[in-house]
């Protein structure tokens, strides 16, 4: 759980280069953006809860609290992959459509490759157990 803070830095800086000089339309979406990704994240840490030990919930907590929800959510999806957590289809396809928003970010195809090749099917095998 230490890359956590090493990954919020290095998140940081891209967006802070990434959005530096830009009016004040493109500030507004990237609030917005920001309050849906720490709503993401929220929903990722609920669902991996029961499989998370005192002190990665802990972690991940103050991370999305202190405004690193990418590392919290970058956590949370290995988390989930690696321990097989089940988790809703909708929170899946949430996360889908958040990747979406990091193309091109060197994190985004391993983190997508989780998502499609190991919670996508996962979730899907879990709702069909359900009905």
């Amino acid at each position: 759980m230490k890359g956590i803070a090493n990954k919020s830095q290095r998140q940081r800086r891209r967006t802070a280069a990434e959005y530096s000089g830009k009016g004040a339309e493109r500030r507004l979406v990237t609030a917005v953006q920001v309050a849906e990704e720490a709503d993401l994240a929220w929903a990722l840490a609920e669902a991996a809860q029961p499989h998370l030990s005192a002190v990665e919930r802990n972690e991940v907590y103050v991370a999305i609290g202190v405004g690193e929800a990418f590392a919290a959510i970058h956590y949370l999806i290995t988390a989930a992959a690696r321990k097989r957590i089940s988790c809703p289809a909708e929170l899946v396809q949430r996360c889908q459509s958040w990747l979406d928003v990091y193309i091109g970010h060197h994190d985004e195809p391993y983190l997508r490759s989780l998502v499609e090749d190991v919670l996508s099917p996962h979730a899907i095998r879990f709702r069909q157990l359900l009905q």
